[in-house]
């Protein structure tokens, strides 16, 4: 016998009250170790993620701390607000059409033509609804 067979399993900590683990049939050992192995899954982004940008004439410095904020904002929101175990971050078929190409289709305008890209890229994700 385990110690989810049907038997009601009690909250025992923060984590356990706070995210639900125990009415979920897990336990915070569980989701800990999940949430490590997701992390080291998704690490790659942060490597590939600049350089695919830099490609574009983007700061890789800054592309590195702004894809590590939104992986970080994103994870904590759906933790925390929707209490559901799912990480985001930053998209790489986006970022490869962004910095191939439109920067490609648009590079007569100049050493800022990733802002251009940028809004046109705002516009095609959002006005398609």
């Amino acid at each position: 016998m385990n110690e989810f067979d049907g038997s009601k399993v009690q909250p025992t900590g923060f984590l356990d009250k706070f995210f639900h683990v125990s009415a979920q049939k897990s336990t915070v050992k569980r989701e800990m170790l999940a949430g490590v192995t997701t992390f080291v899954s998704m690490a790659y982004i942060l490597f590939v993620n600049p350089s695919i940008l830099g490609a574009a004439g983007m700061d890789k410095g800054a592309v590195f701390t702004a894809t590590a904020l939104a992986a970080v904002i994103g994870c904590v929101l759906m933790g925390v607000l929707a209490n559901y175990p799912i990480a985001i971050a930053p998209g790489l078929g986006d970022n490869a059409f962004f910095a191939f190409r439109l920067f490609w289709e648009w590079e007569f305008l100049g050493k800022k033509q990733w802002l251009v890209c940028s809004w046109r890229r705002f516009c095609l994700q959002f006005c398609r609804f």
